[in-house]
């Protein structure tokens, strides 16, 4: 069942990633008005060096395998980043999953001891759900109904509540990055029902998300600076850090920054 969800997935993948690319992108010539956007299937064939019935069986979920040289130059023809590309090895099955607990294991208290020391920073911790397991004060004051966030989800707040929306200034894109985190990370644990749960509460809260999830986008989680509107202090700018903990890499310790 994992090997049909990832087959599907990747032919999903590409044909997400080959309609976004547009043939000028690609250094293909262009006569005349196009019917479907971005290039064609023979196109990508083309310029991957494969056969285009060879490919359009791949991009169609059929059950054919491809080589991880075949599956880096289509990443190339793609014109992937290196985030998309690790994304579509390990849909291609060139990645192991990485061997974390199938659910968090109990949270050691020098955690919440580091989060408390870490102040006034605001700090936090996440699991590989984005599930809260602990946070500072100031993190309390700064997130704006963060004691109140959805089941304490970081996810399901940033989606979903209505404080999220108003704290962030680019809300959408911040929304649209962590989406493409949270697809990256389902991805390599395709048999956790619980990261299908949290897609489908958001997008029930908001069918935008859905409309974002369709187009397959993969995203790196990377030092970030953000810009927030705090009911009490006004337009700031955050820079946020998360930190893998090594030996739990289900968990990742996260500070911000104040700003401007």
């Amino acid at each position: 069942m994992a090997e049909n969800a990832h087959r599907h997935e990747l032919a999903e993948f590409l044909r997400a990633c080959r309609c976004r690319l547009e043939p000028e992108r690609a250094g293909l010539p262009v006569h005349g008005r196009r019917r479907t956007p971005g290039l064609r299937r023979e196109e990508v064939a083309a310029l991957a060096g494969v056969s285009s019935t060879w490919y359009t069986r791949l991009e169609q979920g059929r059950n054919v395998q491809a080589s991880h040289a075949v599956l880096e130059s289509l990443a190339r023809a793609l014109q992937l980043s290196a985030v998309e590309t690790a994304h579509l090895l390990l849909l291609g099955g060139f990645a192991g999953t990485v061997a974390v607990p199938a659910t968090p294991g109990e949270l050691d208290p020098a955690f919440r001891q580091l989060v408390d020391e870490l102040e006034p920073s605001p700090a936090y911790v996440v699991d590989r759900y984005w599930d809260l397991q602990a946070f500072n004060a100031s993190a309390a004051d700064w997130f704006p109904g963060f004691r109140q966030a959805p089941a304490r989800n970081l996810f399901l707040w940033v989606m979903t509540a209505p404080a999220a929306k108003q704290w962030l200034v680019d809300w959408a894109e911040e929304a649209r990055s962590l989406l493409g985190q949270f697809r990256a990370m389902a991805t390599r644990h395709p048999q956790d029902t619980r990261y299908q749960a949290l897609l489908a509460e958001a997008i029930d809260a908001d069918p935008a998300i859905g409309a974002w999830w369709s187009r397959h986008e993969v995203r790196a989680e990377a030092p970030s600076e953000k810009r927030v509107f705090h009911p009490t202090w006004g337009l700031r700018t955050v820079r946020r850090l998360a930190l893998q903990v090594v030996g739990r890499e289900d968990i990742s310790v996260v500070v911000c920054l104040h700003g401007s």
